[in-house]
């Protein structure tokens, strides 16, 4: 190491080594060239961290010191001028290339030969910029420090002594740790249902303003307690197992939340039902990504698979997870799809982390095609089913691959949103919407649609608010449309994370009997779920003797009337309750003081034609719960 800096230089960074995020962050590099010299044309190139996946911001710019990210750099010899540059990453997307923050890299070349000794001073971030003090606004790192094994920066600079780009990587930049802030609020986990007398484990999560996960703090178990919220008596006995855990069983049948009396933090509560009656609950992201997708590799704020899993099972304490990756189609091309080696993986990974009756851990992949962008989630380890070469560019070709497979597709109908002002090339390909794309149809497989994802929003109806990445849904491209069209669909929710946080947004409850791959992908098939922007919020769904997700046939018409049961258990005041019938809204009723309710509603007039019914709730803090739909269908 010593014999390289000598001859290509040597670098000194002046940096803070731990930074809060959201923390203000300014540096000092010094290069100092080596015994090769630095030639005329010669240049420094540093590639700045992306904070995440798409952070649209500026990294580092080099035209105004009044704005965050200036970047400049003198040489020790006043006479020397340096010239500075940004430049984009390397990547095969347009997308990417078009983001703000895809320029994150800082060129600084030489106009004339440096010798060794000599140095170029690179100065970046900070409110003091060359003759004037306090002139700029402060440069800020990003929002987010999610790993247990700590969240760094990662600095990389190159010198090209000869100025032919052939670039040399130098040490000496260290990572900088971004650390959470104070504990803003803990959040307390639990099954949804337990049998009574059933031991059960509670888990808690301390978070900062951002939500970002604080491993150092603790909660006394004479903190936590457990309320009957039939009759209001408290339950104490709960016991401390670990640092984030706790112990406990319930006796009485009945609704439960669990809170804390921890009057320094905001607490986010845990509801379930102990019943000896009701199917169990498991909760899980059913989307989302690694840096294995190429997209995300390219502006990758290190998104490792080993980080998203871990976050998934010890941070959200997710039951089941579904790491899938993006792709175009199959082949070696590893800038833009998933090749065999990738797929190797994927399915390695899965099988490390899948821990039975614990952790349920899914693969499969994203499909980019004409018809938008699917989820394919395969029930079994990816060691036993073949990499596709060259047979996957349509959807049609995932049903005729693997049509002899356990598998499902779930549409996610982001793709053509009225949010996404550039196009992307699969937009820009395809041409938007056509509902054409979408007559072939495979109900043995596609048995569920992603209602709403924390990467862009609520795909329901045109009529409802988006508010996030997509704004608006494209006239025919929404679920209540599909459905409409005898599209035979339950529900799920999901993260789309790109960020390394499964579960941090939207997140689908399955009705199973275990924890294991076989039971929730039979629980998914069946179309037995419960999708939600967030909160564990339990819902149950009945007609007459049919489940949520059921399918009920009839000749020519059904004329038993229908008594439609709901049962609600929210961690928040549960505000409205409304059921929907072939898109339209035949019971709404406000609710303002309690987190559960029973309530029935009966629909007397004869079904003739095809039919469905769900449920949607809302809490009062803007929170949504969709029960999957009951059908009623003409043999």
């Amino acid at each position: 190491m010593q014999e390289k800096n000598k001859k290509y230089g040597n670098l000194e960074v002046n940096v803070s080594d731990k930074i809060q995020v959201d923390g203000e962050i300014e540096f000092t590099l010094t290069y100092t060239v080596g015994s090769l010299g630095l030639a005329k044309g010669g240049s420094l190139k540093i590639i700045f961290p992306p904070y995440r996946h798409q952070e649209t911001r500026e990294y580092v710019q080099v035209i105004d010191y009044w704005r965050p990210g200036f970047a400049w750099a003198v040489c020790s010899e006043e006479d020397i001028k340096l010239n500075l540059e940004v430049k984009k990453v390397q990547t095969a997307f347009s997308h990417i290339k078009n983001w703000p923050d895809s320029s994150r890299i800082l060129k600084i070349s030489t106009s004339k030969p440096l010798k060794e000794g000599q140095k170029i001073i690179v100065s970046y971030g900070g409110v003091d910029k060359p003759w004037v003090n306090g002139a700029s606004p402060s440069t800020r790192v990003g929002i987010l420090s999610t790993k247990r094994r700590n969240t760094y920066l990662k600095y990389y600079v190159y010198v090209d002594i000869e100025g032919n780009k052939n670039y040399i990587p130098l040490e000496g930049f260290p990572p900088i740790q971004i650390l959470p802030k104070s504990a803003k609020k803990v959040i307390i986990n639990a099954p949804s249902i337990v049998k009574s007398n059933e031991e059960f484990e509670i888990k808690i999560s301390f978070r900062d303003r951002y939500n970002n996960p604080i491993f150092d703090k603790q909660l006394d178990n004479k903190s936590l307690l457990i309320k009957n919220l039939h009759d209001g008596s408290i339950i104490s006995t709960v016991e401390k197992s670990s640092p984030f855990s706790f112990k406990a069983n319930i006796k009485k049948e009945g609704p439960y939340e669990i809170f804390s009396q921890d009057n320094d933090l905001k607490v986010e509560k845990a509801v379930l039902f102990c019943s000896n009656s009701l199917p169990k609950i498991f909760w899980g992201d059913p989307h989302a990504h690694s840096n294995l997708t190429p997209n995300i590799r390219d502006n990758d704020p290190g998104v490792e698979p080993s980080d998203c899993y871990d976050y998934a099972k010890n941070v959200e304490y997710l039951d089941f997870i579904a790491l899938i990756e993006q792709t175009f189609e199959f082949d070696e091309n590893d800038l833009v799809n998933i090749t065999s080696e990738t797929w190797r993986k994927m399915g390695e990974l899965a099988d490390h982390y899948y821990d039975s009756e614990v952790f349920a851990a899914f693969t499969g992949f994203e499909l980019h095609d004409r018809r938008g962008d699917t989820v394919v989630l395969f029930k079994d380890s990816l060691k036993n089913i073949p990499y596709p070469l060259n047979k996957i560019k349509r959807i049609q070709d995932v049903w005729e691959t693997y049509k002899n497979r356990n598998f499902l597709t779930i549409p996610h109908l982001h793709r053509y949103s009225g949010g996404t002002i550039e196009k992307d090339d699969q937009d820009t390909k395809y041409g938007g919407f056509n509902f054409d794309n979408w007559k072939q149809d495979n109900p043995e497989v596609e048995r569920l649609v992603e209602v709403f994802s924390s990467g862009w929003g609520r795909f329901e109806h045109n009529s409802h608010p988006m508010l996030l990445k997509a704004r608006s849904n494209v006239e025919g491209n929404t679920v209540v449309d599909f459905l409409n069209k005898r599209k035979i669909w339950g529900f799920t929710a999901s993260s789309d994370d790109h960020d390394g946080r499964p579960g941090y947004g939207g997140i689908t409850g399955v009705f199973a009997r275990k924890c294991n791959r076989e039971e929730i992908f039979s629980g998914l098939l069946e179309r037995k779920s419960i999708a939600t922007t967030h909160p564990r919020i339990i819902l149950l769904f009945k007609i007459n003797s049919y489940f949520l997700g059921n399918v009920v046939y009839f000749s020519k018409s059904f004329e038993e009337k229908r008594e439609i049961e709901i049962t609600a258990l929210a961690p928040k005041t549960i505000k409205q309750v409304e059921i929907i019938k072939n898109g339209e809204i035949i019971s709404s009723k406000n609710y303002s003081s309690s987190q559960y309710l029973e309530a029935k509603y009966e629909d007397s007039e004869p079904i003739k034609e095809n039919t469905y019914y769900y449920v949607r709730l809302l809490q009062d803090d803007g929170h949504i719960a969709w029960a999957s739909p009951i059908w009623f269908l003409k043999k």
